[in-house]
């Protein structure tokens, strides 16, 4: 008997931020309207993970803090473009990314899990009073002048060492200018992998890399860029076309390493 054949799909990753404000009873409507699509599409949503109330790293739709959600499913190519539009459709979602994570991914052999909700920080629950006592709350914030605080030696430049840990600072193989920051450096390429201004780094990866009109250069992590397209005209949604990388995969650093070490004990 012939051996049935696999229906090989793709695997994606959407990110979604909801409102803040949203309530639990919306949030779960809008997972049941996004599982009914990604399946009228002939696809299947493995999970979905709410992530609780965070901190935005900007403000998002003039809010500081959004409600991360996280949506793992598997899929035909076209199905990134029918839920994003469906996202866009939906008021209370703010901001979305989608990502392809794999190809040829058995549709049938990829079991669904259950959905996951994260259990919210204590400290972000706490009423602001208590962490204002603790010293942790917004009250409890030095308003004086950053001039005034700096001279008193309570402003402290990022990653500041003990005297008798510290290290001259070394010279970028790029640009041969000092490299005074290692938390923003990036190794020179994949065969030198001495710390190099990220900036100048940057300038190589754009150099190398020819980007269409809506296309972006993005940093990844882990020594790797991102071409990214945009899906809309004010940039709030994206897909990672290509990944660059720029340092040799796999690879841990020796002033990286010692880096870490060092921030540890900060």
């Amino acid at each position: 008997m012939a051996e049935a054949t696999k229906r090989l799909v793709r695997e994606y990753e959407t990110i979604y931020l909801l409102k803040a404000d949203t309530p639990d009873d919306q949030v779960e409507e809008i997972k049941e309207k996004l599982r009914g699509v990604v399946s009228r599409e002939g696809g299947k949503v493995i999970r979905f993970t709410n992530q609780g109330k965070r901190k935005t790293a900007f403000p998002v739709a003039k809010n500081q803090k959004a409600l991360f959600m996280h949506c793992l499913y598997v899929g035909n190519p076209g199905l990134v473009g029918e839920f994003e539009r469906n996202l866009k459709m939906l008021e209370q979602v703010t901001k979305f990314q989608s990502v392809k994570l794999a190809d040829d991914i058995d549709f049938d052999a990829r079991a669904v899990e259950q959905d996951v909700k994260v259990q919210p920080v204590e400290e972000e629950q706490r009423p602001r009073e208590e962490r204002a006592k603790d010293g942790r709350g917004p009250e409890a914030r030095d308003e004086r002048p950053r001039g005034d605080r700096a001279r008193e030696g309570q402003l402290r430049e990022p990653f500041e060492l003990p005297p008798n840990e510290k290290s001259e600072p070394v010279d970028c193989p790029l640009c041969g200018k000092p490299v005074y920051d290692l938390s923003t450096a990036v190794g020179a390429d994949k065969e030198n992998a001495a710390p190099a201004h990220f900036d100048c780094v940057l300038e190589r990866v754009a150099a190398a890399e020819s980007l269409g009109p809506n296309e972006r250069l993005v940093y990844l992590g882990s020594g790797s860029f991102g071409v990214v397209e945009f899906k809309d005209k004010n940039e709030s949604a994206f897909v990672v076309k290509r990944r660059v990388q720029w340092e040799k995969e796999g690879e841990k650093k020796d002033w990286r390493r010692g880096l870490s070490s060092r921030i540890s004990k900060i």
